[in-house]
């Protein structure tokens, strides 16, 4: 889970995010304060039972009629968690915005979320709708209906990393996967070195266990250091790897 920002873009607090200023509706547009946003973002998410546990924001200038708006464009990342998930994992939710309609506003979901000043983002289950009159009930709306869907989705994501738990995994097995993660692009052979050194000395004790779960970290400790655009799918590729070894 990362917000990815240029230096086209700066890290703020939501203090500082309350303070950008919104431009005034048109007769069919209405821009969505940033801050308000963020509000019914986090009301959403406790309403499910989670809790914000870590949030970042970034703010780029924007431009529309040729003229300059401060802190057009809003980019965030929120870590959440409701005290059930298993350890070494954590939910996450993405989100941007815009006050010079180059955006709409976008809400991302899940485990694997990545949200850049860039445009590109990803998530497991995403939220995109238009500043229009009118649409700030429909935004609510959505966004209560898309987190009851991640708090099924985390029950699900953690009752699968739970089998991952209790899968037993042995050298023979971890170095079959390495290679099933070689031949779909997981990760490249140049890397294979460094996730067998993570499996061998992994970098956090909770993953000296042999069994599956450790063995998923050893690959996702490695392959997050390559390009962070192709992260996603990556992931995706692994999961299905990794579904197919459970007891």
């Amino acid at each position: 889970m990362s917000l990815y920002l240029s230096n086209k873009s700066q890290r703020v607090t939501d203090v500082q995010l309350g303070d950008v200023k919104t431009p005034e509706p048109t007769r069919l547009w209405k821009p969505l304060p940033h801050l308000d946003f963020v509000s019914m973002i986090r009301s959403a998410i406790e309403r499910q039972g989670f809790n914000v546990t870590k949030q970042e924001f970034g703010i780029q200038d924007g431009k529309k009629d040729e003229q300059i708006i401060p802190g057009a464009k809003m980019f965030g990342l929120m870590t959440v968690e409701n005290g059930i998930q298993t350890e070494g994992y954590k939910m996450a939710v993405g989100f941007r915005n815009s006050h010079d309609q180059s955006l709409a506003a976008g809400v991302f979901l899940g485990s694997n979320v990545m949200i850049c000043d860039n445009l590109c983002y990803s998530g497991d289950i995403h939220v995109i709708r238009k500043h229009l009159h009118g649409n700030m009930n429909s935004i609510n709306h959505t966004l209560r209906r898309s987190f009851e869907r991640l708090g099924e989705y985390g029950v699900k994501q953690d009752n699968t990393f739970r089998q991952m738990q209790l899968t037993t995994f042995n050298d023979v097995n971890f170095h079959n996967l390495v290679c099933q993660c070689v031949l779909t692009d997981v990760f490249s052979p140049s890397k294979v070195g460094k996730v067998l050194k993570q499996w061998h000395e992994p970098n956090h004790a909770v993953f000296q266990k042999r069994n599956l779960w450790s063995a998923f970290n050893a690959v996702t400790e490695v392959a997050k250091e390559t390009s962070t655009f192709t992260m996603p799918e990556r992931m995706k590729t692994l999961h299905t790897i990794c579904s197919h070894q459970l007891n």
